[in-house]
């Protein structure tokens, strides 16, 4: 203790405490957040069961695979004739048990890429898009009237939201496909 009779030597023990109080506060806080990121990792871990079994048929959990038409097309890049004979088809769904699903819905999207000309004259590709909500498996009537005159190389098209029945009426969620028009 000072024997000066004043307050200048408590103030400099006190003024020692708070960087060490702060530092300490500091790794409360460092070592909480830490130990949250932990518990999210491990609530990650977990098994996912891959088949559901009803009155002895197994059927594949998770999106069931959508195809093209009659064949196996998922995805990728495809010739325009290729895609207008399959799309007149509609979407078919086999799980990987070889269950057919029926396609109930879709969303349907057409991204048309165009040559425009900005004010200055300048030539750019623009992206057109046209956005459809289907009944059943195939693209609406007034759709396929003027998709299949105007698909071309570049154009992508977007099968998504795809929901589909079981044969013992329960739903389920098919994958999404992205087609790519590259050839005629």
């Amino acid at each position: 203790m000072c024997n000066c009779g004043t307050d200048e030597c408590g103030n400099k023990r006190r003024q020692g405490l708070v960087p060490g109080i702060l530092l300490l506060v500091m790794a409360v806080c460092v070592s909480v957040n830490l130990w949250a990121q932990k518990k999210v990792k491990e609530k990650k871990k977990t098994v996912v069961v891959t088949t559901t079994t009803t009155e002895g048929k197994h059927y594949a959990r998770g999106k069931i695979p959508v195809y093209l038409g009659h064949s196996t097309i998922e995805s990728g890049a495809m010739g325009k004739r290729n895609f207008d004979s399959l799309m007149k088809q509609g979407l078919t769904s086999v799980d990987s048990f070889g269950n057919v699903y029926k396609v109930m819905s879709f969303m349907f999207t057409y991204a048309e890429k165009n040559l425009y000309e900005d004010s200055a004259g300048k030539l750019q590709f623009i992206t057109d898009y046209l956005a459809e909500a289907c009944d059943g498996d195939t693209v609406d009537a007034n759709i396929s009237r003027v998709l299949y005159d105007r698909t071309k190389v570049g154009d992508t098209i977007y099968v998504d939201q795809v929901i589909l029945q079981r044969t013992d009426g329960a739903g389920a969620h098919g994958k999404s496909m992205r087609l790519d028009i590259t050839s005629r």
